[in-house]
């Protein structure tokens, strides 16, 4: 059976939903510090999502993104046309593992991009 992934929620490292207590120089904790500082980084700025998906009659529409927390998240929504991304602002998720709050919106170039829900 493969290990739970650790994580980082609130501040502390998780495992299985399970807090882990920090160990100075674990190889495992500094990685995944490393990517959630990386990924926290690049999801303040906004991150493009380049993973959308339209299934037709109606047209679902559905974006993938990878959480600050490392765990896939997916949003469905109506589309009024395929290839309509709009459909996307403004919308809101939160992860269901790390409970961090994200929003939609849609960059200069009408790329759709993530962020941070401050």
């Amino acid at each position: 059976m493969e290990a739970e992934t650790l994580i980082i929620r609130e501040g502390k490292f998780y495992r299985g939903g399970s807090p882990v207590k920090p160990e100075f120089g674990n190889a495992e904790q500094i990685e995944c510090l490393k990517q959630y500082e990386t990924l926290g980084d690049i999801l303040k700025e906004g991150m493009i999502v380049d993973n959308i998906q339209y299934d037709m009659q109606p047209i679902d529409a559905t974006a993938s993104f990878k959480c600050i927390c490392g765990r896939k998240i997916y949003v469905n929504t109506e589309a009024d046309e395929e290839d309509d991304i709009v459909c996307f602002k403004n919308k809101k998720v939160s992860c269901n593992t790390c409970l961090r709050s994200y929003i939609f919106d849609i960059n200069n170039d009408h790329d759709l991009v993530v962020k941070i829900q401050n």
